[in-house]
């Protein structure tokens, strides 16, 4: 049973660094991609963790990297990107989402695994004053489902946690985690 499950948003097609998931962190020998898999699997309290993808031929690429690799993924929307999250959690059922974006090589597990262990009844959890690429955000399934289901603005759709973050009186909790942990 998967209760809480890590979703990692990853694409090819970015502007300004194309397939910079797929470049060689420093000398490691291993992609941006796999250092952030690797670092979210050390997790404690994360169940499984997947990949969100887009189903664009440009991501095809990525697609047979995470098969070659045996890396769970899912594709969705290049554009609608709650709606991709959407879809993933609805194969997997989980309780508790975990948000990541494969454009931070250094996020931080500990910070992950404190917010889930401090979840209590929110709907959604963030940080504020972390270093910038550390981070995470967690929510409810139910959460992303009122988000699927209402979110309308291009900017809603995009970024996945928006609608959540500005509707407070729709959702129990929203709170603010002020922490550093460093790894």
């Amino acid at each position: 049973m998967v209760n809480t499950l890590c979703i990692v948003q990853a694409r090819l097609t970015s502007s300004r660094l194309p397939e910079k998931v797929l470049m060689e962190l420093g000398n490691s020998g291993l992609s941006i991609l796999e250092h952030v898999n690797m670092r979210l699997n050390k997790s404690l309290k994360i169940d499984k963790v997947v990949f969100a993808i887009p189903d664009t031929p440009l991501n095809d690429k990525l697609a047979d990297f995470l098969e070659n690799k045996k890396i769970e993924y899912c594709r969705g929307s290049e554009n609608d990107v709650l709606g991709r999250f959407y879809h993933c959690a609805e194969k997997y059922n989980p309780e508790l989402i975990v948000r990541a974006t494969c454009d931070n090589p250094c996020v931080d597990w500990h910070l992950a695994d404190e917010m889930i262990e401090n979840w209590g009844d929110a709907d959604y959890m963030y940080c504020k004053e972390t270093p910038l690429g550390t981070s995470v955000e967690v929510f409810t399934k139910h959460a992303l489902n009122e988000a699927y289901h209402h979110a309308k603005t291009p900017e809603e759709r995009e970024h996945v946690c928006p609608y959540i973050a500005r509707n407070e009186k729709i959702f129990a909790n929203n709170i603010l985690i002020i922490s550093l942990v460093i790894v």
